[in-house]
């Protein structure tokens, strides 16, 4: 398979900044093959209708590219302006299919071209001569000399209505909108019009129905309920409002607000606004020096590389040493095939590496709290025991109460929690992308059918912390290059190692070390807490003891060094009795925040997932036409249950922000 040029536009990982994704929209198309046989006058109306609505998305475009929030979120290369990259995919069958494609050529769009067949099979369709010079022509002038269309391996007979709807779902999964040239009748088999339709109707993407029948302004349908009730969905002037709504809503990056919800939160989030108002050196101290992430997007293009530091290895080390060696081995990993693997792997890797710092952060600050914490009630019980060390051991306490409330602090204005969970989202979202782009597959887009705006109103308030992570991948997928050349064999043998490698191996070796670990470290974490009880309980009964032996609850039964050496004892067993109960609480703290006994369980359920698809992916036949769907759709499996556990992990761990108490 050859590579798109988009491929490149990236750059590599190894940049200083995760990559800003080019500003790209992309139309895709269905539609009936006789549009030749209908009136001049409708023929007339459909190509006009077709160029309106085209139009109208290059108009939206080019208007998002002057705005300064999608010049901030997006690359381009000044003192050149920004410029949207408008693509149309297209099947090039007669009728509607290469209607759409001469218009949108016409108009700046770009061609890519998706056929269900080989070449040269596919072009028995087409009825005389004179159909296949205007494919050739179209497929001359519209993909370039370096590239070729992709050809799917379909085949006639018994998989040709299969081979159809394969193509057709291939131009829905890689499209923000898709023109529909419909009369509204059910399709004729697999693969047809209304078939595309209704499919596109359950992915996500918006359908522009253009009616074949000229009985009705076209319509814009965004969801199944405006398929079943097609009067009801928005028509004419009223749909192509609601269209550029949909445009720039997809388009220009979400409006962020970040609430700090515990007090030290609120604190951070007022003196930042009181700052912004109070004159002279302390107002722009405290508006800089406090002035929270309210933009995360914008933080994460200008990441850079983490700095080392011993300090934010607390939680890697003890894990290691209390877990153990990893215990499986390291998969290595395999070449990625050039292309949309290539493309996916450039958006993984920044998002993989800043997460494992700031995850790094986040985990160590809690357990330097849990300990400083710990050494603070050993400084409340010194200086209530022993009065000549009260003023040291009380000044000790404040110091390490002001340190925890400067780690809690720096969590909140940095958000390492929140910057944490949203980079391992995106990272893993680019990593399941990879593997199904590489077919030309992809996921759903993110929680798009729930964030439409239902009416121009909407979409104007601020939007939740991660929004941001949602329209970075979109951005990201509309900008990705489609696979080009042919599904034969060695390539579909090359892009099963692939996936075999770094997605299903790697992922399950990862949970089989994930679950030892986790196991070791959560039993540790309950003997201490036990060892820490017996103790105290040894102490208390120990001092009640010495007591007794006395006769009383003082030492006038003693003289002298025997007074005092006895009641030093006691003294000092009532302290260690206190201060073991802050330890026992401070390991049963890091296990409610760390989960480990959930992690473990999530991970010996993944690992099973894992071997149960690489059986599967391992059994597939290359050789049969239409392998390409089946690998594809088996990674899709997969991928829906790895992304159901990573949701539900972030959903877990969302709630446990660094707190100080």
């Amino acid at each position: 398979m050859s590579v798109d040029r988009t491929t490149s536009s990236l750059g590599t990982a190894s940049l200083p900044n995760p990559p800003r994704p080019a500003l790209a929209f992309r139309v895709g198309v269905t539609g009936q093959r006789d549009l030749g046989q209908l009136p001049e006058t409708l023929q007339g109306t459909i190509r006009l209708q077709i160029r309106e609505v085209l139009q109208a998305v290059k108009v939206e475009a080019e208007s998002v590219a002057r705005d300064p929030a999608a010049q901030a979120a997006y690359r381009f290369e000044p003192p050149a302006p920004l410029r949207p990259i408008l693509r149309v995919i297209s099947p090039l069958a007669e009728g509607a299919d290469r209607l759409v494609a001469s218009i949108a050529m016409e108009i700046g769009y770009e061609l890519r071209v998706a056929l269900p067949f080989a070449q040269a099979e596919y072009e028995k369709d087409f009825s005389d001569s004179g159909s296949r010079a205007d494919f050739d022509r179209l497929l001359s002038e519209g993909v370039p000399e370096d590239q070729s269309a992709l050809a799917l391996d379909g085949a006639r007979g018994d998989y040709e209505t299969r081979s159809y709807e394969a193509v057709g779902r291939l131009v829905v999964r890689n499209c923000d909108l898709l023109i529909a040239v419909w009369n509204g009748r059910p399709a004729r088999g697999r693969g047809g019009t209304g078939d595309v339709v209704r499919f596109a109707a359950r992915f996500g993407p918006p359908v522009w129905w253009i009616d074949a029948t000229g009985a009705v302004p076209p319509r814009l349908l965004r969801s199944g309920s405006d398929l079943r009730a097609p009067d009801q969905a928005p028509q004419g002037a009223h749909a192509a409002s609601r269209l550029a709504d949909i445009v720039r809503w997809m388009l220009l990056p979400p409006r962020i607000h970040r609430h700090g919800h515990s007090l030290i939160g609120r604190l951070v989030h007022m003196l930042h606004a009181l700052g912004s108002r109070f004159p002279g050196f302390i107002g722009r101290s405290l508006h800089y020096r406090l002035e929270p992430y309210h933009d995360p997007l914008q933080i994460y293009l200008h990441e850079e590389p983490l700095p080392g530091s011993p300090f934010w290895r607390l939680y890697d080390r003890g894990y290691c040493l209390v877990g153990g060696a990893r215990n499986v081995p390291v998969q290595l990993p395999a070449s990625t095939p050039v292309g949309p693997a290539t493309y996916w792997e450039a958006l993984y890797r920044p998002a993989d590496r800043a997460a494992a710092g700031y995850g790094a952060r986040y985990r160590s600050s809690y357990l330097w709290i849990f300990g400083l914490a710990s050494l603070a009630v050993v400084c409340a019980v010194v200086s209530l025991a022993h009065e000549p060390l009260k003023p040291l051991a009380t000044l000790g306490e404040a110091a390490l109460l002001l340190v925890i409330l400067a780690l809690v602090v720096v969590n909140e204005r940095r958000n390492w929690h929140g910057r944490w969970i949203a980079y391992r989202l995106l990272a893993e979202l680019c990593r399941k992308q990879g593997a199904l782009a590489l077919l030309g597959w992809s996921l759903p887009p993110p929680s798009l059918r729930r964030s439409l705006p239902a009416d121009p109103a909407e979409g104007t308030e601020p939007g939740p912390a991660e929004t941001w992570v949602g329209w970075y991948f979109n951005a990201a997928a509309r900008a990705s290059p489609l696979p080009t050349g042919g599904f034969g064999e060695p390539q579909l043998s090359a892009a099963r190692d692939y996936v075999r490698t770094t997605l299903i191996e790697e992922q399950r070796l990862y949970h089989l070390d994930r679950r030892v670990r986790s196991q070791r470290v959560g039993a540790w974490l309950v003997r201490a807490g036990e060892y820490a009880f017996f103790a105290t309980l040894v102490f208390v009964l120990a001092k009640l003891l010495l007591l007794c032996l006395t006769g009383h609850h003082g030492s006038d039964g003693l003289e002298g060094d025997g007074s005092n050496a006895l009641h030093a004892v006691i003294v000092a067993l009532g302290a260690i009795a206190a201060v073991l109960p802050a330890a026992s609480a401070a390991f049963v703290g890091i296990r409610a925040y760390a989960e480990l006994e959930l992690l473990e369980n999530q991970s010996a359920r993944m690992a099973s997932v894992m071997s149960e698809a690489a059986v599967r992916i391992n059994r597939l036949d290359l050789a049969r036409p239409l392998a390409s769907q089946d690998l594809a759709a088996e990674v899709f499996d997969v991928s829906a249950d790895m992304l159901q556990e990573v949701g539900g992990w972030a959903d877990l761990f969302r709630v446990k922000a660094v707190e100080a108490g």
